[in-house]
């Protein structure tokens, strides 16, 4: 008859009967079969994440603005972001990714309806002129004690977004020797700033108080909202080169560096694994940038399957 044939001319039980047979043979040496997958796959991923580091270590070393005697800066109190110069819609919109990057980042959030801002995104036709007249508004306040001339510099240098940082310095426990930091031009330090009395090596940190970011409005041809918000993202919830030497990392800090519709369509995930690893490595350990690559690329080549996984 016609339903009892299968591919291959076989009858339905001859089909039955090899599929039992397979079974039953599977199941004679259960776990030899997986162990095998499992040695391969992680082999794999060894060589994989071997393989990024390079590339993940110069995309940390060129991207974050690292000072010689501490650590990169971040947010240690809860921010508190403010958009003007948008729509209410596109502001709230930007307003709603920033809390999403800050709290997939674990940066420290405020309230809802916080009422000091410390993270102001100002969006401008007018770069210059604005920044000038607020400037003179607040008596250059916000620039804290820096000097007229990086001031103007700051201001007058043209940048599809211009970002200012305040931050404040806080030691480490008291030391028993101060030495400078020593490092490969743009590498990770190779000397301690300081030996903790328990052997320990530390350093001060540096927190974040006040960032101003100036968006160009001119140059946002082409670029989506969603593209935007996670480019400021990524410059408010950490201090980065102005200039940053990128290489070939994918990564949103390109968007206005090509044409924005070949650019991603907002953070990828070697952006998310920075900004995680700056929040969750020892800001005061001399190794935190090279404890950032390692989570970096554990990250990026994750040994989880993706339902596990936590974005």
């Amino acid at each position: 008859m016609l339903l009892a044939r299968t591919l291959g001319g076989l009858t339905q039980r001859a089909l039955l009967r090899s599929i039992a047979a397979l079974l039953a043979c599977a199941s004679c040496a259960p776990g030899v079969v997986a162990q095998s997958d499992s040695s391969v796959s992680q082999a794999t991923i060894d060589a994989q994440r071997k393989a990024l580091e390079p590339r993940v270590r110069a995309f940390v070393n060129g991207s974050l603005y690292v000072a010689s005697d501490v650590g990169p800066a971040r947010w240690n109190s809860p921010v508190c972001p403010t958009v003007l110069g948008l729509t209410r819609g596109d502001g709230e919109f930007i307003l709603a990714r920033l809390s999403q990057i800050a709290r997939g980042a674990g940066v420290p959030l405020a309230g809802e309806h916080c009422a000091t801002p410390d993270v102001y995104v100002l969006a401008t036709m007018k770069p210059e002129e604005f920044l000038r007249k607020w400037g003179k508004s607040r008596h250059w306040r916000m620039f804290g004690d820096a000097p007229q001339g990086v001031i103007n510099a700051f201001i007058d240098t043209p940048r599809p977004l211009r970002v200012w940082y305040n931050s404040s310095e806080s030691g480490g426990p008291q030391t028993s020797e101060d030495a400078p930091a020593g490092a490969e031009p743009g590498g990770i330090p190779t000397v301690p700033t300081s030996v903790a009395h328990g052997g320990d090596t530390q350093r001060a940190t540096r927190s974040l108080t006040l960032a101003i970011l100036v968006v160009d409005k001119t140059h946002l041809q082409g670029v989506t909202l969603g593209q935007l918000a996670d480019y400021i993202g990524m410059y408010a919830f950490s201090r980065l080169r102005v200039d940053a030497h990128r290489g070939d990392a994918p990564t949103i800090l390109g968007l206005f560096d090509d044409v924005p519709a070949q650019s991603p369509a907002g953070l990828t995930s070697w952006d998310e694994a920075f900004l995680e690893s700056l929040y969750h490595t020892d800001p005061k350990s001399v190794l935190q940038r090279a404890s950032m690559v390692t989570r970096m690329v554990e990250r990026i080549v994750s040994d989880k399957p993706p339902e596990s996984q936590t974005h």
